[in-house]
């Protein structure tokens, strides 16, 4: 595409504000995966979170075993 569309979520759950955080589009399971991150200031953040853009427009809070909190990193998607 060449444009940005803002696109409408439900209210919570939805991840909080962060920076530094990073997000990948999982195209095999059509979700975006958003990882991470700074919230409230400097405290990082271990949250998994995805949004399938559909639908209801919620995110979903991942709780699974992943990296330790951690912002300015990178994520990747290899199909």
């Amino acid at each position: 595409g060449t444009a940005w569309t803002q696109r409408a979520t439900a209210p919570l759950p939805a991840p909080s504000a962060r920076g530094s955080h990073d997000m990948v589009y999982d195209a095999a399971r059509h979700r975006t995966v958003l990882f991470g991150g700074n919230v409230a200031g400097d405290i990082g953040s271990a949250e998994t979170w995805e949004w399938d853009g559909t639908g209801s427009g919620a995110w979903t809070l991942r709780t699974i075993p992943g990296p330790v909190a951690r912002g300015d990193h990178k994520m990747v998607y290899d199909s």
